[in-house]
């Protein structure tokens, strides 16, 4: 789990002598389970550089995509990791095909390694499939150009407002994003849930009165309160901060029936978000 790399980064950069040792004997560096936080990707590459620079240590940074259902691994690394995000390729005899989902694109699979169906109190359920016969995964995923050329799968979020800490922590951000925004009521016209990949969760506001101080401390308060009730990692707020800019219509940012499309909330403004946690 990346959750795993962050201690240990730390632990090594208080020890030079074991960091020499781990180093020296290192090959790789291998995550899966869960999104890695950009912040983190970044000090890996660091803790790489440094040592590849100094002679140290020639190893990588690799990373996998699979579930459950695939059992478990679908795709792994090719060659060492450019950037956060990156799934790798499919093992050999598998498939991924990317389908249109509304303004996404899904991650389906195909392969020997797929499970046959899912085991439930009403007997067995065949697994789901689109009519090509692969399974939907609920991610959803882009095709990348590294700088060496090749074509790497990249994880683009999921599909449902689910999503997992750093942590491999499942995080209910649908119900839990219904629950804060009648907290809020009738201070907010909508909120958002963060914290793909990352350690906590943020709340980002848009305020129904902008600029109205009252409002936001009463919303401190609220959750100030929600935080007493909610102390566990996946429904405590960490972080809390306004939007920069209000939701855009022509970005799909917001839903026919209003709401803001938090998934590409997320992705378009995702330098406000890794702003928001290095801040915090």
């Amino acid at each position: 789990m990346p959750a795993g790399l962050a201690p240990l980064l730390t632990a090594l950069e208080h020890d030079s002598a074991t960091e020499a040792a781990f180093a020296s004997n290192l090959d790789a560096i291998f995550f899966a389970g869960a999104g890695a936080d950009p912040a983190l990707v970044g000090r890996l590459f660091a803790f790489i550089d440094t040592h590849h620079a100094a002679g140290t240590g020639d190893f990588m940074i690799l990373s996998g995509y699979g579930a459950t259902e695939t059992g478990s691994t679908l795709c792994l690394s090719q060659a060492p990791l450019e950037a956060a995000g990156e799934l790798g390729a499919p093992l050999p005899g598998h498939e991924v095909k990317l389908a249109p989902v509304d303004a996404t694109f899904e991650i389906r699979a195909k392969g020997p390694n797929l499970f046959p169906g899912y085991l439930t109190p009403q007997g067995f359920t065949p697994r789901p499939c689109d009519s090509d016969g692969f399974f939907p995964m609920g991610d959803a995923g882009v095709l990348r150009q590294r700088r060496d050329g090749r074509q790497v799968l990249m994880f683009d979020g999921r599909l449902a407002e689910d999503f997992k800490l750093a942590s491999g922590t499942k995080i209910r951000a649908g119900a839990l994003r219904s629950a804060l925004r009648a907290r809020l009521a009738p201070l907010v016209d909508d909120v958002v849930v963060a914290g793909e990949s990352r350690d906590c969760l943020a709340l980002i506001l848009f305020p129904a009165a902008p600029s109205d101080h009252d409002a936001e401390n009463e919303i401190a308060r609220r959750i100030d309160r929600w935080n007493a009730e909610n102390q566990s990692p996946t429904s405590r707020i960490a972080i809390l901060a306004r939007s920069p800019v209000a939701p855009s219509r022509e970005l799909g940012e917001v839903s026919e029936k209003g709401q803001v499309v938090a998934s590409r909330y997320l992705r378009n403004q995702s330098d406000f978000l890794d702003q928001l946690y290095a801040d915090n």
